[in-house]
């Protein structure tokens, strides 16, 4: 059994150190109360500090949220009470901040709270469709199910993220490093051989002449132009911040030549497999909608959910209320109405997800696959500009000295 080092505060405000051999840190927070002292630090003896304050936890790793939802999910399905499994997990898990997340809520429900409630407490890291389909598991006593269900979605969506991150790569690398090599040879390889152009007596070709003005406006104003572009970066992003920027931004995503397919896609993947996972929870259509809404990432597909939102609220079948939707694909719409019509919308719409579990990797792969070369080409006359401009005079001065 682990002895462990504490710092707490007795009834009287008055600090307490001491040692305590426990199960776990909770034990000790448990043994420290009955004897009216609240703890403020604890580490076990011989081990790193590795106890994180509760009010300091506000995200965990999505890799942790995964395991944790995983692991409890097999606990239930292994007959093993909820607290018992929470206790486990509260002195088992690998990441710290999730112990604490844990053993919070552990200390919330032994309090009388629903398991619902007590994850409230931590918003940024259950959110509301995980919230809502834990509300669903507890009242209809499926929570095993629901886990499981969460497991999935929750996966889908970090291999969802890891997907776009890794299709990125390539791009990005390649723009900064050609970008940076024609930063280098304007500002730091070109000005050097200026001073052999100006020295000569020969005419030089307008490139040159345009380079040479490029490369002295960025030596002389290159303070300004980084307050200018990051002036501008700010005011960009506090106009987005505004609802009418949102909604502009994301109009102009849907839009975008190559990415806007993609963008939309990803969208209709997050709505497809969060009405899937909701449904399948036992959330209510109306409520499975309105988390839709929550996580699709775009404010034009939100617009539109709250109509179809409106719609089968005032009484409107989903058959009806998705055939006016403009941003929601034929595909979609037309096996909403098919699984409507026969009973079996929730099958119908984890096949909509996985049909986009499918297209979604194709379509990332198809825009980086195009992005590539046009990088490429736009890049290369980039590089081709500043090296005509440099070696088309160096050719006319050799030219001008074999004539002499």
């Amino acid at each position: 059994m682990p002895t462990y080092r504490y710092k707490a505060v007795d009834s009287d405000g008055k600090y307490v150190r001491g040692k305590i051999t426990a199960d776990s840190e909770l034990e000790v927070e448990r043994l420290l109360s009955q004897q009216n002292r609240t703890l403020i630090s604890i580490q076990e003896v011989g081990r790193k500090k590795s106890s994180v304050s509760p009010k300091k936890v506000t995200k965990v790793k999505t890799k942790s949220l995964i395991t944790f939802t995983y692991q409890l999910a097999t606990y239930l399905e292994s007959g093993v009470p909820l607290m018992s499994a929470l206790y486990d997990l509260s002195t088992s898990a690998e990441d710290p901040k999730m112990r604490v997340v844990v053993g919070e809520i552990y200390k919330a429900i032994e309090q009388g709270s629903s398991l619902e409630d007590a994850l409230k407490a931590f918003p940024r890291i259950f959110g509301p469709l995980y919230i809502g389909a834990i509300r669903s598991g507890e009242t209809t006593g499926n929570l095993a199910d629901v886990l499981r269900y969460l497991t999935g979605y929750l996966e889908w969506q970090a291999e969802l993220k890891s997907q776009v991150i890794q299709a990125m790569i390539y791009p990005l690398v390649l723009t900064v490093a050609i970008g940076g090599a024609v930063i280098v040879l304007v500002t730091f390889a070109f000005p050097k051989f200026v001073s052999i152009f100006k020295g000569m007596n020969i005419e030089l070709p307008l490139p040159t002449k345009i380079l040479i003005w490029l490369s002295d406006f960025m030596r002389a104003h290159w303070k300004i132009l980084v307050f200018i572009i990051v002036m501008l970066g700010i005011a960009l992003k506090l106009f987005i911040r505004t609802e009418k920027g949102k909604f502009l931004f994301d109009k102009l995503k849907l839009h975008l030549p190559l990415f806007g397919i993609l963008i939309k896609k990803v969208s209709i993947s997050r709505f497809a497999h969060t009405f899937s996972m909701a449904l399948k929870s036992g959330i209510d259509v109306l409520r499975a909608l309105a988390l839709c809404k929550e996580v699709v990432g775009n404010k034009i597909i939100e617009s539109e959910l709250a109509v179809i939102m409106d719609k089968v609220n005032m009484g409107e079948n989903l058959a009806n209320s998705f055939r006016d939707a403009s941003e929601f694909p034929a595909l979609v719409t037309r096996m909403v109405a098919v699984g409507e019509a026969s009973g079996t919308l929730e099958d119908t719409v984890a096949k909509i997800s996985e049909y986009y579990d499918s297209e979604v990797p194709k379509t990332i792969n198809q825009v980086f696959a195009l992005m590539e070369p046009i990088l490429i080409v736009v890049m290369g006359i980039g590089v081709g500009f500043v090296a005509f401009s440099i070696f088309i005079p160096i050719f006319n001065i050799t030219k001008l000295a074999q004539l002499h």
